[in-house]
């Protein structure tokens, strides 16, 4: 079987013009969205001027310089993870919920988030949910969300929640004091104060 050339060179050069400029266009996208160590530390460098703003208290500039990068890239996991906290410290607790959500999908198992997030739900007064990300935080080590879920249980006057769960928290680390401190104050909230009482001679 023989092959037949293509005689008309322009379309020859065409061809080949397309698939330069396709590559091209490849390359582009490429460098503009890799995880580079060029694109990795400028971005990081923003976000830290960001944070920066937020510390000193200027959370609309905050709000500013965190959407501009998200701007830029609407996947840099740390800018939303931060612009969620200004939101949280705002008040602005379904903005900050969403960013924290999105940020969970891309780091599942990160405490921090996990407990941030329970945060924002539970301020919304979307209990049950808090409770289930307080639970996974809990999982993942972030020793925040066991008073914070303490919290959520005695508000609701479930102290038999808060007692069962300080107790399995005490069971690999039973002379923490501030579990301790912890469990006797909810022993106390529940009306035992013979057992609040007990424990905190335990700890003189």
């Amino acid at each position: 079987m023989k092959i037949k050339l293509v005689k008309n060179k322009s379309v020859v050069y065409a061809g080949i013009l397309v698939l330069v400029l396709v590559g091209a266009g490849f390359a582009y996208y490429f460098l503009q969205n890799s995880d580079s160590p060029a694109n990795n530390e400028k971005g990081k460098k923003v976000v830290a001027d960001c944070k920066e703003l937020a510390k000193a208290l200027k959370n609309d500039e905050a709000v500013s310089c965190y959407n501009a990068v998200l701007q830029d890239d609407a996947q840099n996991v740390d800018a939303k993870a931060n612009l969620a906290n200004v939101y949280f410290e705002e008040k602005k607790y379904d903005e900050s919920s969403k960013l924290l959500t999105e940020v969970n999908e891309a780091r599942p198992a990160d405490a921090f988030v996990l407990n941030n997030l329970a945060n924002s739900l539970r301020d919304q007064g979307k209990t049950e949910e808090a409770i289930s990300y307080y639970n996974e935080a809990i999982k993942a080590g972030n020793s925040d969300s066991i008073s914070n879920l303490v919290t959520v249980y005695n508000i609701a006057g479930e102290y038999d929640k808060s007692i069962a769960l300080l107790n399995d928290q005490l069971e690999g680390k039973p002379e923490d004091r501030v579990l301790t401190q912890l469990l006797a104050s909810t022993y106390s909230k529940s009306g035992n104060q013979v057992k609040a009482n007990e424990l905190l001679s335990e700890l003189n």
